[in-house]
């Protein structure tokens, strides 16, 4: 993936999008580097979250389907820029059939849907990246 920008600054790197984020960009060639001033852009990972809802209940009441939904919050700032830009978020969702009778394989089923979403919203997160112009001087 094409990126304008070399070097890149990281906050909120205590959530684990951070961290995968980082190595992503460095697999592409970014530096990331420490001092915000040295960076040609900034990004603030605000949030990251995991919902789990009911989505669907069979006809004997018991719930047929979830709706999982990962979602990060994020904003930016290029060199030498004073202002943020505003908050945006990328989220990924999947459904996960139900079963009684599957607890542990429908157990293990969401937490590779649960992986899968975070790395679909991390290439997101990398594409909405790639769509930012950075003007060196």
């Amino acid at each position: 993936m094409q990126l304008s920008f070399n070097t890149l600054s990281l906050q909120g790197s205590n959530l684990s999008t951070a961290r995968e984020l980082k190595q992503s960009l460095e697999m592409n060639g970014i530096k990331y580097v420490n001092n915000v001033e040295d960076a040609d852009l900034t990004i603030e990972i605000l949030s990251e979250s995991n919902d789990k809802r009911i989505s669907a209940i069979g006809s004997d009441g018991k719930v047929s389907e979830y709706s999982l939904t990962y979602q990060i919050m994020f904003r930016t700032r290029l060199a030498g820029d004073p202002e943020w830009s505003e908050p945006k978020t990328v989220q990924a969702i999947q459904s996960l059939s139900f079963s009684d009778a599957a607890i542990l394989s429908k157990a293990n089923e969401e937490v590779m849907l649960i992986n899968e979403m975070h790395k679909d919203a991390l290439r997101e997160l990398i594409r909405r990246l790639s769509a930012i112009k950075v003007i060196k001087h």
